[in-house]
C-alpha cells in the first residue's frame, strides 16, 4: 500500500516537472522568435507607449518590476513609459504622494520584456521623500532636490548625479552604484555585489559597506578634517594614493565622518 502510495507520488512529481519544463521552454522560443512581443497567459503582450500629466506632489514611491527609470527635471510633473504591455504602470497620486508601480512579474523575467519609465518634475520643484524600490532594472536620478532620497535595487545599476538630498540611503544586491557631482549631508551605502564610486559629493557622513567589488571615494575639498575608519578583508587601502594595509583610521576631525568597511575588494579614497 505504501509503495503505491509513493509510486503516486512520484508519478504526480514527474507530471508536474514536465509541465513546467514544456512551459518555460515554448515561452522562451516563442519570446526569441517575436521579439516585439512576449507570451503571457493573457495573451501576447505588445509593446506600448504612454504619459501622464499629474499633480503635483511632495514626495514620490516608485516600485518598479522591470524597467529602466529615468528621474529627470523639465516643465511639469509627468510620467511617461514605453514598455510591454504587461509591464505598463499604475500612476496615481494619493495625499501628496506620486505612487508608480508596476504588477509583480517575476514570473516572466525570463522573457523579452521591454520597460522604459522616465519620471520629470518641474525644475524648482523641492520633494519631501524620493524613495525608488527597483527589482530588475537600473535607477538613473539628475538634478533631484529631496529631505530624504532612498533607493533599493535587487538587479540594476545606480546613477545620481547634480542632486542634493539631506539624507541618502542605498541599496544594492547585484550592480554598480555612481553617485556624483552632488549634496548629500548624510550618505548611507550598502552594495553585495558590485562597484561604489562617490565622485565629488559633498557630505558630512559617509557609510559604505562593501561585500564584493571596489570601493572609490573622491572628495570635493580632500580628506583633511574628516574622521575616518577603513577597513578591508581581501584587497588594498589607499589613502591619496598611499597604501594603508588592512585598517586605516583617524580619530579626530571637525569636517565629518568617513566609515567604509568592504570585504573582497579595493578602497581607493582621497
Amino acid at each position: 500500500m505504501k509503495r503505491n502510495i509513493y509510486l503516486i507520488i512520484i508519478t504526480v512529481l514527474t507530471v508536474i516537472c514536465i509541465v513546467v519544463g514544456s512551459a518555460y521552454n515554448f515561452y522562451g522560443i516563442f519570446s526569441n522568435v517575436f521579439p516585439e512581443k512576449g507570451f503571457s497567459v493573457s495573451g501576447w503582450n505588445a509593446v506600448i507607449d504612454g504619459e501622464c500629466e499629474v499633480e503635483d506632489a511632495k514626495s514620490i514611491e516608485a516600485s518598479i518590476s522591470v524597467a529602466n527609470i529615468v528621474f529627470v527635471r523639465g516643465d511639469k510633473f509627468m510620467v511617461e513609459y514605453h514598455c510591454s504591455e504587461i509591464l505598463q504602470p499604475e500612476i496615481k497620486v494619493q495625499g501628496d504622494t506620486l505612487y508608480i508601480t508596476q504588477k509583480d512579474t517575476s514570473i516572466w523575467h525570463m522573457g523579452n520584456l521591454k520597460g522604459d519609465i522616465t519620471v520629470t518634475v518641474p525644475g524648482n520643484c523641492k520633494l519631501e521623500n524620493l524613495t525608488v524600490q527597483a527589482d530588475v532594472g537600473d535607477v538613473t536620478v539628475d538634478g533631484y532636490t529631496a529631505k530624504v532620497a532612498e533607493f533599493f535595487l535587487d538587479v540594476g545599476e545606480l546613477e545620481v548625479e547634480n542632486s542634493q538630498f539631506e539624507e541618502a540611503t542605498v541599496s544594492a544586491d547585484v550592480g554598480d552604484i555612481t553617485l556624483s557631482d552632488s549634496v548629500m549631508n548624510r550618505l548611507d551605502v550598502e552594495c553585495d555585489t558590485g562597484n561604489a564610486m562617490v565622485a565629488d559629493v559633498r557630505f558630512e557622513d559617509l557609510t559604505i559597506s562593501a561585500d564584493v567589488g571596489d570601493v572609490e571615494v573622491r572628495t570635493v575639498d580632500g580628506l583633511d578634517g574628516y574622521r575616518m575608519d577603513l577597513s578591508g578583508d581581501i584587497g588594498d587601502i589607499k589613502v591619496d594614493g598611499r597604501r594603508c594595509g588592512k585598517e586605516y583610521y583617524v580619530s579626530e576631525g571637525t569636517s565629518g565622518s568617513i566609515t567604509i568597511s568592504n570585504s573582497v575588494g579595493d578602497i581607493d579614497i582621497e
